[in-house]
């Protein structure tokens, strides 16, 4: 997923379902620690996360880019766009975004997901988000089924996004279980 290059055949998001203690956090805390030698990276713990109301989640993520030049900028100072700082790096922009469920505003936080995932369906940005299961309802909709990358290779394009989930999240305990037998 992440050495796949960005375009309508590949998805730009890649989504972690799971209990809690599985190790969603320790995963994504991993994935930018070792990506951030390739490529810039943005986390974000959803329960911190302030959304910008008018720009939404790419907004966000530029006020994160520009944050440490704000001392230094003038009001005539060029702003950095997320897509600016995505074109001058191969691997484009990480975002990883952990414990969605945990947003202040489960709809609201849906809502900015599914905009930033077609916004940046063009971009070269890349995103993995985590969620735990018991609340995947409410973020649960058919706009995942464009953007996101299950880790399997069954072909879940003729199915429902809850079923391919389930399935996702069986096999996964089946790998897990069979480790510790």
């Amino acid at each position: 997923f992440l050495e796949q290059p960005i375009n309508k055949k590949h998805a730009n998001c890649f989504l972690v379902i799971s209990p809690a203690g599985c190790g969603k956090t320790n995963l994504a805390c991993h994935l930018a620690e070792t990506r951030q030698i390739v490529q810039p990276v943005f986390f974000f713990l959803a329960n911190n996360m302030r959304i910008n109301p008018t720009g939404g989640i790419l907004a966000t993520i530029e006020e994160e880019i520009n944050k440490p030049f704000q001392k230094n900028m003038s009001s005539m100072s060029a702003h950095l766009t997320v897509n600016e700082l995505s074109s001058y790096f191969a691997d484009g922009i990480l975002v990883l975004i952990d414990g969605i469920n945990e947003y202040h505003d489960p709809a609201e936080m849906k809502r900015s997901l599914q905009e930033v995932l077609a916004r940046a369906s063009d971009e070269n940005i890349k995103f993995i988000i985590t969620v735990r299961d018991y609340y995947w309802g409410y973020f649960d909709g058919t706009f995942w089924d464009n953007y996101t990358k299950m880790s399997s290779s069954e072909d879940y394009s003729k199915r429902s996004t809850k079923k391919r989930l389930s399935n996702y999240i069986y096999k996964e305990y089946e790998v897990a279980i069979t480790k510790y037998l």
